[in-house]
């Protein structure tokens, strides 16, 4: 059984982006490819794929639980423990 994340808890990006970030979605659609479920399961994070998910839905699932628990970096906003927040990427209008 997966462990639970403490409300603090961060975790080192183990997952090389290439020299880039972003929300990975053009043209409307989602291009994330999301994890099988050996890696997912490695990841121990509480977040389960519900019956009725699609892939793009479950990939966003995947893509924010991961990116939740991250540390900024220069130039990305964060809340103030120094994590991705929502509004690291979402603006609201």
């Amino acid at each position: 059984m997966p462990r639970e994340i403490t409300d603090r808890e961060s975790l080192r990006v183990g997952t090389p982006h290439g020299g880039t970030f972003g929300y990975p979605v053009f043209d409307g659609k989602w291009k994330w490819t999301g994890l099988d479920d050996s890696e997912w399961a490695l990841k121990q994070i509480p977040v389960r794929r519900l019956p009725a998910d699609t892939e793009d839905r479950w990939h966003s699932k995947q893509f924010h639980a991961v990116h939740m628990r991250v540390r900024t970096v220069a130039g990305i906003p964060g809340n103030a423990e120094g994590e991705l927040s929502c509004s690291s990427c979402h603006k609201s209008c």
